[in-house]
């Protein structure tokens, strides 16, 4: 069984377990942390944990490249949008089979998680830390 730090603010549902645990090809023991968007972060709690796994959602590039410099080649969930809903009863049809209700200024998105991704596998190039780019404070 393989431990899992559950970075991002999607709540681990039975069908998203489920989705983790066949791209992991293991069964999965998820430890839920909230959203973090610091490696130092993540990096500390995989190692109080003795985590194997990490679920993040993590764009800044910098900190992305710490995480794969200490030794983590994070998950990311790959997300389909499978309709947009304006109001509540709307998505009623969506609710309880396994699809993530999103609300926003512009309605309601519902969404599915296809599977989940090393983003090793999925990014093209990451960036150095010495590269120019701005950071939002």
């Amino acid at each position: 069984m393989k431990k899992v730090i559950w970075a991002i603010d999607i709540p681990a549902t039975p069908h998203i377990y489920d989705k983790l645990k066949d791209s992991l090809r293991d069964n999965v023991q998820v430890i839920g942390v909230g959203p973090l968007e610091k490696a130092e972060e993540i990096l500390k709690l995989v190692e109080e944990h003795h985590a194997e796994e990490v679920v993040t959602a993590i764009e800044d590039p910098c900190e992305m490249h710490k995480l794969l410099s200490g030794g983590i080649e994070p998950l990311i969930a790959i997300i389909e949008e499978i309709a947009t809903c304006k109001t509540e009863s709307e998505c009623k049809e969506y609710e309880n089979k396994g699809y993530i209700i999103v609300k926003s200024d512009e309605g309601l998105s519902v969404l599915e998680i296809k599977e989940f991704a090393r983003v090793v596998d999925i990014m093209f190039e990451l960036a150095e830390p010495g590269e120019v780019h701005e950071h939002e404070h």
